[in-house]
């Protein structure tokens, strides 16, 4: 997988956080406030939206799989509390 191809895809996660967008396809989340926790939550209803089943957070034929999407926000999110400390 490639940096510009996660960035692309995070790109896209951001923009459903920033819209407010975290519904998936069976559920939704409320925003937290909190954007590193919302890109997270973001990151998991874009998989729950894109696969109706976990299994298949595992594919990347089309770029990085979903489970890769989340774990990069998770990675981000903790990198920031990281660094505020």
């Amino acid at each position: 997988m490639s940096k510009e191809s996660m960035d692309e895809a995070m790109s896209y996660i951001e923009r459903r956080r920033d819209e407010g967008n975290l519904r998936a396809y069976y559920y939704s989340f409320r925003a937290t406030g909190d954007a590193d926790i919302d890109l997270i939550l973001a990151a998991v209803a874009a998989a729950g939206k894109g696969a109706h089943h976990t299994d298949g957070w595992l594919d990347d034929d089309y770029g990085p799989s979903y489970r890769d999407q989340i774990q990069e926000a998770a990675d981000r999110a903790a990198k920031v509390r990281t660094e505020s400390e």
